[in-house]
């Protein structure tokens, strides 16, 4: 693809918007509609994060998301080449692998010898083009090369993860031992609770 994505062009078709504390964005009414169905929600998505409680956390954590986020006024390229040259797309739903090549997921061993492409025929193609949903297109598992970098680690330096001494080291003491003392308060009025449902039935 020629056209060259950039943030000063991504925020011509979105604006940031901010409703109930969570931050997304919307379509410009004045732009072109890349995307034809936008999806209203993706499924298993917890699968791709992880949660921490707040406990373990030695510092206080301030909630964001009240402020206000200010409409942007930009104008529309209409004369531009690049902005011509957009095509919409219908929303598809993509397997893992293409994922994995587009380099925004990591489900994909340190050790393995190939990588994932997408092939029209016997060609390797840009990625791209799977938007499109081409009959003859299809993801395809090849072998690398031999003065290639491990796919792993191509795509690795994309995320951030966290580092062994890091996953080593204890929590500050005392962290999370108001969390404990309300799981067992929690736990003891349960207890309390089913001791006299069970006299009071009698």
């Amino acid at each position: 693809m020629h056209i060259e994505p950039t943030v000063d062009r991504f925020r011509v078709f979105h604006q940031m918007h901010c409703s109930q504390g969570f931050y997304s964005f919307i379509q410009r009414a004045s732009a072109k509609k890349i995307l034809l169905s936008p999806p209203k929600s993706f499924h298993d998505w917890k699968l791709k994060f992880f949660f921490i409680k707040s406990g373990v956390i030695s510092m206080k954590m301030v909630s964001r998301g009240k402020e206000e986020v200010a409409t942007e006024m930009i104008q529309t390229p209409y004369s531009e080449a690049w902005y011509q040259d957009i095509k919409d797309v219908t929303l598809i739903a993509l397997p893992e692998k293409t994922m994995v090549r587009a380099a925004i997921s990591l489900c994909w061993r340190m050790n393995r010898e190939d990588k994932p492409v997408y092939m029209e025929g016997h060609s390797i193609v840009s990625l791209y083009v799977v938007s499109f949903k081409r009959e003859c297109g299809r993801m395809a598992i090849v072998p690398k090369r031999d003065d290639e970098e491990l796919w792993y680690l191509q795509i690795v330096k994309n995320f951030i993860l966290s580092r062994d001494e890091d996953l080593d080291a204890q929590p500050p003491t005392g962290a999370g031992k108001y969390l404990f003392l309300f799981h067992v308060a929690v736990l003891f009025f349960c207890v309390l609770g089913n001791i006299a449902v069970s006299f009071l039935s009698r």
